[in-house]
């Protein structure tokens, strides 16, 4: 059972240092692709060279933007928010009325990995992703089930298993 009055979910789907790697990956190719822009003669070259870089510098900062949920059980609100650094780039409040169900989603990963994703299922089909969990090909999750089952006894909705 929670303990207090608001809980909340960091949404990520990379572990820290894959996502640190990808971003600095992902700016510093933008940066090379940028500046071979500058030093290229070759007009078609500047312009592959300038597209590159701007998707990579895009790519990277993409990868900056961090997703979180906050339940308010006192207003009975889930608070959906996007940062990009320390801004707020997007915020959108969903109230417990608009949701019916838990769903427990088994995705098939890549690299020898499945993945079980945990939503709060929306009345009108949406889906809100509380939590991924990484396991090995073929297996079963019961860490995602047993979160399923707390957020089904804290919300009071039927959990989904799909």
């Amino acid at each position: 059972m929670r303990t207090s009055n608001i809980t909340v979910y960091r949404l990520n789907r990379a572990n820290k240092s894959e996502q640190t790697l990808f971003c600095v990956t992902g700016l510093t190719g933008g940066v090379s692709f940028l500046l071979a822009a500058c030093l290229t003669h070759n007009t078609g070259g500047r312009i592959f060279c300038a597209v590159m870089g701007l998707a990579s510098l895009a790519a990277g900062l993409l990868l900056l933007l961090r997703r979180r949920y906050v339940v308010d059980w006192a207003k009975r609100i889930v608070t959906e928010e996007f940062k990009l650094l320390q801004y707020q780039v997007r915020k959108r409040e969903v109230p417990f009325a608009d949701f019916d169900n838990i769903l427990v989603q088994h995705k098939p990963g890549s690299s020898q990995t499945d993945i079980f994703c945990v939503y709060l299922r929306k009345r009108d089909g949406g889906r809100m992703p509380l939590r991924f969990f990484s396991v090995a090909e073929g297996r079963d999750c019961p860490e995602a089930s047993e979160f399923a089952q707390r957020l089904s006894d804290d919300f009071g909705f039927k959990v989904i298993e799909k």
